[in-house]
């Protein structure tokens, strides 16, 4: 995953993208029994993974959907002295 991540991310971005796929693999462990405890709780497990693919889809729809902003940082080598 993170080597998708990162060819399709800028040069000058690919250590952001690096830092936040590995934070995500500490977050999401933590974050589970907080946000998707309650979800099962109260809507089962069906209802749960029903919601959750809900918003994923929703998330996709909006990336897919949302403009990208050319970057300004041109892709060239550092100048050597």
């Amino acid at each position: 995953m993170r080597l998708v991540a990162q060819a399709g991310a800028p040069v000058h971005r690919r250590s952001v993208v690096s830092g936040a796929i590995t934070a995500a693999n500490f977050v999401g462990p933590f974050l589970s029994p907080i946000v998707i405890q309650p979800l099962i709780t109260h809507l089962g497990y069906r209802g749960a993974c029903m919601t959750g693919a809900v918003a994923l889809a929703v998330l996709a729809a909006v990336l897919v959907l949302t403009p990208r902003q050319q970057s300004r940082v041109m892709d060239k080598p550092a100048r050597t002295a």
